[in-house]
């Protein structure tokens, strides 16, 4: 297990981790590595003399290099590569960037880009992350789950890989759907990255092509269906209830690639003569159409899933009922810019996601608690807790254990 523990604040608010690690495992801890913000201090109470660069550089600083960096990169999927690479090295500002830029860099990890990930998966695996749970290691469940290095589990994103994105079954790469998703939990609503778990079902796949591909690093084997698959997802359900009972669990199987879209806003447009209102899957550009500018809203679902995930958690809710999502659905549509505005995109923008996820997040809680499967609390102390969970990207000032 990764040992840190948050220990209180600095006289100047900053915060104080206690943490196990020291020297290089330090760096090479994606979630607690600073890289060239650790100073001098810390240098010298955690083994980091020489390991390092001499300079010191904030958290913004680093911002604005990887930007640079990241503008160098030719194409979606290298950009998709390089936001990974980051993701596995320094967690702190591959979120501070994505928060950053956050229009721009959402479609380059999630859709449309992870769907060409995925199927490539294989060929550009660099660096484990998550839980690859296959079949034929049915009997190591417990074992495979107790290996994960973060014991405080809130919300886990797991997928068999079987209708991946449209693009249908994708086998042991469908890991970067968990991945992606829960990144755009923390991102968009503020869920701590060590508290986030991505997992893949590894049942075999029907999909030939990766059966005959020689690099294909899953089960190579058919898909598994009918009762042993019936049996194996209760054993893998029964095992996260006893080592996480309070965990809110997705399962995640589909989205939409841009490649399959059946129609674009500008055809909807001139069909209907401009009066359609328009929210796609993945981002289209704004449509012209007879002198004016129509925006067109993303209707991706990173507008809901991680504000209710955030309320479920927040509130404790022994389950997610009809109602916790009818809530979510209906604090969303209070948000939507068009009511201000009937030119204006149907759904908020990515950059005031963070703050729809905290209406969501708060309307679920209450829908949680007139369902009954939470304590009544008041809309100020679920609103407290809420905003509890919110983490926002920043370097604590670490301290030696």
């Amino acid at each position: 297990m990764i040992g840190f523990k948050s220990i209180g604040s600095t006289v100047s608010g900053d915060e104080i981790l206690e943490v196990s690690l020291t020297g290089q495992l330090l760096l090479d801890c994606p979630l607690l590595n600073k890289g060239t913000a650790f100073t001098e201090a810390e240098r010298d109470e955690l083994g980091l003399q020489g390991l390092l660069p001499l300079c010191v550089i904030t958290l913004d600083r680093q911002v604005n290099l990887a930007y640079e960096e990241y503008q160098q990169k030719n194409t979606d999927i290298e950009r998709n590569l390089f936001l990974n690479s980051l993701h596995d090295t320094n967690e702190t500002l591959f979120f501070a960037l994505m928060q950053e830029h956050i229009s721009e860099m959402v479609p380059k990890i999630y859709t449309p880009v992870e769907a060409a990930a995925v199927k490539a998966f294989s060929h550009i695996y660099r660096r484990p992350r998550g839980l690859f749970i296959s079949y034929p290691e049915r009997d190591k469940m417990d074992t495979i789950i107790e290996n994960y290095p973060y014991p405080n589990v809130e919300a886990i994103v797991v997928t068999d890989s079987e209708a991946i994105l449209g693009i249908g079954d994708q086998g042991v790469g469908g890991i970067g759907i968990p991945v992606g998703k829960l990144a755009i939990y923390t991102l968009c609503a503020g869920i701590h990255p060590a508290t986030t778990l991505p997992i893949v079902l590894d049942v075999g796949t029907d999909n030939q092509t990766l059966l005959n591909e020689p690099l294909y690093l899953g089960w190579r084997h058919e898909r598994l269906r009918g009762q042993e698959y019936d049996d194996f997802i209760e054993a893998f359900v029964q095992s996260i209830m006893r080592h996480f009972p309070k965990v809110f669990l997705q399962w995640e199987d589909f989205g939409r690639s841009t490649e399959l879209h059946e129609a674009v806003p500008a055809d909807l447009s001139d069909w209907t003569e401009g009066r359609v209102l328009v929210a796609t899957g993945s981002p289209f550009p704004d449509v012209h159409y007879r002198g004016r500018s129509i925006a067109i809203g993303e209707c991706n679902n990173c507008l809901i899933f991680p504000g209710l995930a955030l309320g479920a958690i927040a509130s404790q809710a022994k389950h997610i009922t009809d109602e916790m999502i009818e809530a979510a659905s209906r604090a969303l549509s209070e948000c939507s810019p068009a009511l201000k505005n009937p030119h204006d995109a149907l759904v908020p923008s990515l950059e005031e996601v963070r703050e729809v996820s905290r209406q969501l997040a708060i309307a679920v809680g209450i829908a949680a608690q007139k369902a009954g499967v939470t304590e009544a609390s008041t809309p100020e102390k679920l609103a407290q807790k809420v905003a509890a969970k919110m983490w926002t990207p920043h370097y604590a000032r670490y301290q030696k254990v």
